[in-house]
């Protein structure tokens, strides 16, 4: 058996186990309320008077129950088959129940707390706690999660294995003999199947916590995720003039971390250690598919290609934290942490083609042996001199290392064209990031409060970067000014400058390639944009102002009202994003309209804005290979982002300490229009010249997202422990799309289309339910 299969064998195992330890979950979460007869009684086969039956509950006589039972069942109507409806819940009709108890002795000292949420569904939970309060604590949970992409993809793959995507036998012939090959695959993919694009996300964990004493506290978890489904990958068969094609790539791994730690508290001192580590396990190496448009290999054309999956790694990170008080005549205190990681990954490489047109060049090195080096440190103080006067003042340092080995290919695949002799090296990348902030509290007035702070922060980058040392700095104010029992007001400004050193365009591109080959890079100009600055390293200036105000203007009204503006220029980009402005409001209001009726409102507003500019650069794709820069050429987009959120609900009280009923409505709406055009105030010359497009672009219709959700619930108190809850929710979604709206089976040839795509639905949901309080 190979070591895969072995894998996949104990995964299997492992999966049968979670659902045994879930059966045995729910079977602990109904422990407290299970009734039992008596051993003694069964075993002699007598019938006992009921006085003489004893239940698990009059065995434990001291044990005190409370808790919550909830049991009910649940119908819907629509489009419940819709991925967007599904994406993360199940609502499967049928009975469900939810159970929250808690069992305690009658000293309170011991205690075992269960809850279950949707068992039986995709997306149930189970949890469990017990142990002697102030002493030591075990828990024990599990949870399920459905993320379903899309309900309605198709394929025409076969897969005969997890990692294996194979066409119909005579597709690709057909294909590739037809006269136009593009018709031939339209009529193929009519037999397309549907395929199912989601996966299973399980989560089971165990933890515990022992105080061996008042001062010192052990602690320990242990955190299982198993996925296990498929979702959309792409793949490309040759670049540029290729072909690419989108399959239901497999998804099984998984993840287990493990946490373990002491701490030790007295008086003013809190210290403490703690290890964390992680460890990821991925059942598939690599898939390899089948392409719709090539029969047989080719220099320059793949019959199909190969594509890696997530590598098998682990983390491990070692903490250390304490706390002390300040030995002086006013509160203060002196907090740090600091931890080291060491982040691992070996797999195998896989080789650089599998076209067999084409002679693979060895690989210089069986994998990657990588090698990753962390450090985080944090230290904190606060102190309060004065009864008016608050001060804080915050460091934080984080170091990334890539410590492994440069890696040098003399022989590569580019495009499965050919094998190439020039050379490349691997790019280790570093960085220190440093963050400090100092900020004092000072109540000028009885009524007013203000919160000066400076932000500082450094990113120090290796040299493949394009800026290597940048300092983000400036002041904020906070201000809150109570005017009047009925009215709050608070305010704040925010200011950052980033300013960086000398921009590098071709950093990255001196890190990778050898002299020569640089050189000639270099001189041929087909490297970035010499204006193009990247956002994250760019200079910019942020102004950032936002407002709210609490008011009560009468009895029974209560309201918050808040907006911002945030405006964001990178001073120094002639190309790429050079603008950003974003505004927002919001409301939130409830008023008791009547001692028997509450109505509560609220409306959210969000508007971004980015503009952005680049170039069009023709070029040719044999050689000379030369770039034609021609600012006729340039470019700008306007991107903008338009979001609403509005909601209302009543809560009316139809018998007092009986029914109650509750109406609730949402909408949330957004927009994105993007456009582009000619650089403004640019005018052009007339016509479109050799290798120049005069900046010519145009507006892409609006994608437009709609949410509707409607509830209605009703609630009677039969008598302090039993009440009946229906409930109802209806959805309607919409969407408006020109990226995928009346997309066909196909797209210029190539079987991309998988339909991982979003799509309208409404549904009807129905639940009643019994809900027993003790």
């Amino acid at each position: 058996m190979s070591e895969r299969s072995g894998s996949r064998g104990r995964k299997r195992a492992r999966r049968t186990w979670m659902r045994a330890g879930r059966a045995l979950l729910l079977a602990v979460c109904l422990l407290p309320l299970v009734s039992v007869p008596d051993a003694r009684t069964e075993e002699e086969g007598a019938t006992a008077p009921a006085s003489d039956a004893t239940s698990l509950r009059s065995l434990l006589d001291p044990i005190v129950l409370r808790g919550e039972i909830e049991l009910g069942g649940r119908a819907s109507q629509g489009d419940d088959g819709k991925g967007k409806l599904l994406e993360y819940r199940d609502f499967d009709d049928g009975i469900f129940g939810r159970v929250d108890v808690v069992a305690e002795d009658a000293e309170g000292r011991f205690y075992l707390r269960s809850t279950a949420l949707d068992p039986g569904y995709d997306d149930a939970r189970y949890a469990i706690e017990a142990g002697r309060y102030g002493r030591y604590k075990l828990t024990l949970s599990w949870a399920e999660l459905p993320h379903v992409y899309s309900s309605s993809a198709r394929t025409l793959y076969q897969r005969p294995s997890p990692e294996v995507f194979r066409l119909p036998a005579g597709v690709q012939t057909r294909i590739a003999g037809a006269a136009s090959p593009s018709t031939q695959l339209a009529t193929e993919l009519l037999a397309a199947r549907p395929v199912d694009l989601g996966f299973r996300w399980l989560e089971g964990a165990a933890g515990g916590e022992y105080r061996v004493d008042e001062h010192v506290r052990l602690f320990g978890r242990y955190h299982l995720r198993d996925r296990h489904g498929s979702q959309a990958r792409a793949i490309q068969f040759g670049s540029p003039g290729g072909t690419f094609d989108v399959f239901a790539g497999s998804v099984d791994d998984d993840t287990h971390r493990v946490e373990a730690g002491i701490e030790y508290a007295s008086g003013p001192l809190v210290l403490g250690l703690e290890y964390q580590g992680s460890f990821y396990e991925n059942d598939l190496r690599a898939f390899t598919v089948d392409n719709p448009l090539v029969a047989l290999d080719a220099a320059n054309a793949a019959s199909r290609g190969r594509l890696s999956a997530d590598p098998d790694n682990s983390a491990h990170t070692v903490s250390a934290f304490g706390s002390v008080a300040l030995p002086v005549s006013f509160p203060a205190r002196l907090t740090g942490s600091i931890a080291y990681g060491l982040r691992l990954q070996d797999d195998a490489f896989l080789p650089h083609t599998i076209n067999q047109a084409i002679a693979s060049p060895t690989l210089g090195a069986s994998g990657l042996d990588g090698m990753v080096h962390t450090l985080l440190a944090n230290v904190t103080g606060t102190a309060r001199p004065h009864p008016r006067v608050s001060l804080r003042a915050r460091y934080r340092v984080y170091r990334f290392d890539d410590a492994t080995d440069p890696l040098r290919f003399p022989n590569w695949v580019r495009n499965d064209d050919a094998a190439r002799t020039d050379a490349f090296r691997s790019v280790r990348s570093r960085y220190t990031r440093q963050n400090g902030t100092i900020s004092g509290d000072v109540r000028i007035l009885p009524a007013l409060k203000a919160r000066l702070a400076y932000v500082v922060e450094a990113w120090h980058r290796s040299d493949d970067r394009q800026v290597q040392d940048l300092v983000e700095h400036g002041p904020t104010l906070d201000l809150v000014w109570n005017a009047h029992p009925r009215a709050t007001f608070e305010a704040a400004y925010r200011f950052e400058d980033r300013v960086g050193d000398r921009y590098r365009t071709l950093a990255f591109f001196a890190s990778k390639l050898d002299e020569a080959d640089f050189t000639a890079l270099r001189s041929s100009g087909i490297a970035e944009l010499p204006g193009l600055r990247k956002f994250d390293q760019a200079d910019r200036r942020l102004h950032r102002f936002d407002l709210r105000a609490r008011l009560a203007p009468r009895d029974r009204l209560d309201l918050v009202v808040d907006g911002g503006v945030q405006q964001v220029a990178w001073v120094d980009s002639d190309y790429g994003l050079t603008d950003q402005r974003a505004w927002h409001v919001g409301l939130d209001g409830f008023h008791q309209l009547h001692p028997r009726v509450g109505l509560g409102v609220w409306y959210r507003f969000e508007q971004v804005e980015y503009d952005q500019t680049s170039r069009w650069r023709s070029r040719p794709f044999v050689p000379p290979i030369v770039l034609v820069d021609d600012r006729r050429n340039d470019w700008q987009s306007r991107n903008e982002s338009r979001f609403h959120s509005l909601g209302a609900n009543v809560v009316v009280v139809a018998i007092v300490d009986r029914l109650e009923l509750e109406l609730g409505y949402q909408l949330h709406r957004g927009v994105e229009e993007m456009g582009s055009g000619a650089i403004r105030g640019f005018v052009g010359t007339g016509g479109v010249g050799v290798g120049a497009d005069q900046g010519v672009g145009f507006d892409y219709p609006d994608v437009e997202e709609m949410l509707h959700v409607a509830t209605a619930t009703a609630t009677l108190r039969v008598d302090e422990a039993l009440k009946l809850v229906a409930r109802y929710r209806f959805e309607a979604f919409e969407i408006r799309d020109y990226r995928t709206d009346d997309l066909g089976p196909y797209l210029g040839g190539s079987d991309v289309y998988l339909g991982n795509v979003v799509e309208d639905y409404d549904a009807h949901v129905l639940v009643l339910s019994a809900v027993l309080d003790f």
